[in-house]
């Protein structure tokens, strides 16, 4: 498929990465993923392909090649591996611990994931030259198709984003709203992307302008960590190392500095918490009112809905037709 393939190896040239494997899948579903760390690769289904256009396309590609760019995958496998290592821990056997602990590490890192995402989609953004022909792969992508207006939807977009950074109640449904997605919304991918096109950042990449500012470190909270690895592996897998350079000692002053911002809180700790957690949110949930906690997530009673709703039509003074 000489027409499909053509589109990548100028994508890669301008993300500066290498060319990865581009496998082609039939499948009924729109859709394009990447996988592998030391040898990545890009798949699209033959639904993407059907129904996506030429420029659409190579933007769908562009975006995965963004996460290679971005080494998303070895980050997405280091997580995974610290969120398995809590799992099989003593502490997991607490059925509490194992209820409440773990999701709020899965939610943290779903959060990860979908700002991962926005990072993909400036790449594709950035390739494509503008943000017409990302958002509209998107909007496809979306079940949308052809029968919608890019610049109202763009203009709707930016409504929201305005409405909830002005209100705080607001920030908290959308953040209720997305907590166990992948994957920003649709309205967020697409504000993101016009704001990103239209950045000064933007235009001096394009036009070759933009220098590269000085890596700014910022201090993270540490849950738990711990590096392993040898030096007494083959010559070619320490080749990319300083001569000199110990690996032994380098991992083991890391991981003595780790070391202090790793918890130690005792399991009778941990349930006492969890316990003190759940009690509050009954109480609330009983005598307050104001939400209803079960399985399936956190709901908002009709009276905070209808408020939501009243607020934002108040804010963007919409008329009752455009509501």
């Amino acid at each position: 498929m000489p027409e499909v393939y053509k589109v990548l190896p100028p994508i890669c040239k301008k993300l500066e990465i290498d060319i990865p494997d581009l496998y082609y899948k039939k499948c009924k579903e729109i859709n394009a993923y990447t996988g592998g760390t030391t040898t990545p690769y890009v798949v699209i289904t033959s639904k993407l392909v059907e129904e996506l256009n030429t420029e659409q396309l190579a933007s769908v590609i562009a975006h995965e090649c963004g996460h290679i760019a971005c080494r998303h995958n070895l980050y997405h496998s280091m997580a995974a591996y610290l969120v398995n290592g809590i799992n099989n821990s003593p502490i997991a056997h607490f059925p509490a611990i194992r209820k409440y602990l773990s999701p709020n590490l899965v939610k943290a890192l779903l959060f990860w994931d979908r700002c991962s995402e926005l990072s993909a989609d400036r790449a594709a953004t950035l390739c494509a030259g503008n943000d017409e022909i990302f958002v509209d792969s998107l909007l496809k992508i979306y079940g949308y198709g052809d029968n919608i207006n890019r610049e109202e939807f763009i203009k709707q977009a930016i409504d929201l984003r305005d409405f909830v950074d002005e209100s705080k109640s607001a920030k908290a449904f959308q953040q209720m709203l997305e907590q166990w997605d992948s994957h920003p919304r649709l309205a967020t991918r697409v504000y993101e992307c016009h704001i990103w096109a239209k950045s000064e950042d933007f235009k001096k990449i394009i036009d070759g302008t933009y220098v590269i500012p000085k890596e700014v470190i910022e201090e993270k909270e540490i849950v738990a960590a711990e590096l392993t690895a040898s030096a007494t592996d083959t010559k070619s897998e320490t080749a990319f190392l300083p001569e000199g350079f110990n690996l032994d000692a380098e991992l083991a002053r890391v991981n003595k500095e780790l070391e202090r911002y790793t918890n130690h809180a005792e399991k009778i700790e941990y349930g006492f918490a969890v316990f003190s957690g759940i009690y509050a949110g009954i109480i609330d949930s009983l005598f307050v009112g104001q939400c209803t906690v079960t399985p399936e997530g956190i709901g908002l009673n009709h009276e905070q809905v209808n408020n939501f709703i009243q607020k934002y039509t108040e804010s963007k003074k919409l008329r009752k037709d455009r509501l």
